[in-house]
């Protein structure tokens, strides 16, 4: 019985071979799969190797710019701005320090020109809600957030709102003036200064949310999401 069984087990499956045809039979070709294997594998040691060079271009950059005087705030400035804007997308944490009312401090006050050449003060905004914000024309991140601040200007200012910006590219004018008129941005723009800016802080993008009473409540350091400033603007405004 057993034999008979084999015997038609094995016609069966000789009557099924024999049906498939022979460019439609299905065998396993190894040699393609290690080719694509090894593609793969190379492709993967490319991106690796593009990635270092990045890194150490980028290095170097920084490097060179460290050497020289000159170019060191800046150089300090971008390469924080960078470590921050990392620690924003990498972790699940906000950049954004809110302060309680009763814990916070006076923004320290300045006297800058904007772009009319009219003197500001920061004082002088007293029981408005200020979006302060640090920034220059070459700063990437700086040109994701302006837009925003072009936005929360003409949302909020019939809500004792009202948005600063100090630029602080090195050549002043020459760079921030055609860059206003290029962003049609809606708001006071000052040309600022290393020692305005250390008061506040040694990284850009930074963005302060100043109180009514003129004191800190809000810090943005690095690119922060433009639902963190809308959500902080409308606290701040609310607060009684």
């Amino acid at each position: 019985m057993e034999k008979n069984n084999d015997t038609n087990l094995n016609r069966w499956v000789d009557d099924r071979l024999g049906t498939l045809r022979p460019e439609t039979q299905w065998q396993p070709d190894p040699t393609r799969r290690f080719t694509q294997l090894r593609e793969q594998l190379h492709r993967g040691k490319a991106r690796r190797k593009r990635s270092l060079y990045i890194a150490a271009g980028i290095a170097g950059c920084v490097l060179l710019l460290l050497a020289f005087p000159a170019t060191r705030t800046l150089a300090d400035r971008y390469v924080s701005a960078c470590v921050r804007l990392w620690a924003h997308f990498a972790a699940s944490g906000s950049s954004l320090t809110y302060t309680e009312q009763h814990d916070r401090k006076v923004a320290p006050d300045f006297v800058l020109k904007d772009h009319s050449g009219a003197q500001v003060r920061l004082s002088d905004f007293r029981g408005k809600v200020v979006l302060l914000s640090f920034w220059d024309t070459k700063c990437a991140a700086c040109k994701v957030e302006i837009p925003w601040f072009i936005e929360f200007q003409e949302i909020y200012r019939h809500r004792d709102f009202v948005v600063l910006s100090v630029a602080l590219d090195k050549d002043g004018w020459t760079s921030v003036k055609p860059y206003i008129e290029e962003n049609k941005i809606n708001h006071r723009v000052m040309a600022g200064t290393d020692d305005v800016a250390r008061l506040y802080s040694d990284f850009i993008p930074t963005a302060l949310i100043i109180d009514r009473s003129g004191r800190i409540a809000v810090t943005h350091v690095g690119l922060c999401a433009k639902r963190e400033y809308e959500t902080a603007i409308e606290a701040t405004i609310n607060e009684h």
